[in-house]
């Protein structure tokens, strides 16, 4: 169904790739010759245990057993004494947590990564000769409003 203008509704396109994760396909055509979708692994920000409930608590709370936090000792139930994080997985988490009130604070310092995922990548071809690749961007130019 399209809207008043002829454009088609997205909502079901939405649904499949996006609700669902079903992958994008192109349709062969003018737009296959200049792009194509790869698969792509990505590794997301994770803190690697519940940020806003250890920052309410100031105790641990919800620590990823399979996680870089557990993996450098942090445990649920230690004490949050403090926490550097800038949700970026190139800049390293400071976290300094104490198991009970009398122990010295220990400063743990990590990369946040969370699990692999794949994910899509829509980008021009790779095996583009540089002609070709001015000249898709050129009619990509050329044919936005």
């Amino acid at each position: 169904m399209a809207d008043p203008h002829g454009v088609p509704n997205a909502a079901k396109d939405i649904a499949r790739y996006i609700d669902r994760g079903q992958r994008l396909s192109l349709v062969d055509g003018d737009l296959t010759r200049c792009i194509g979708i790869e698969a792509i692994e990505d590794r997301p920000f994770d803190v690697g245990f519940d940020f806003e409930a250890s920052l309410k608590t100031r105790k641990i709370v919800g620590v990823d057993p399979d996680g870089p936090a557990y993996v450098l000792g942090i445990r649920d139930g230690q004490i949050l004494r403090s926490i550097n994080v800038t949700r970026r997985t190139d800049t390293p988490a400071t976290v300094g947590v104490q198991d009970t009130k009398d122990d010295p604070v220990r400063v743990v310092e990590y990369l946040p990564l969370g699990k692999p995922v794949r994910r899509q990548h829509v980008a021009l071809r790779s095996d583009l000769t540089p002609t070709d690749r001015v000249g898709c961007v050129g009619e990509r130019a050329a044919a936005s409003p």
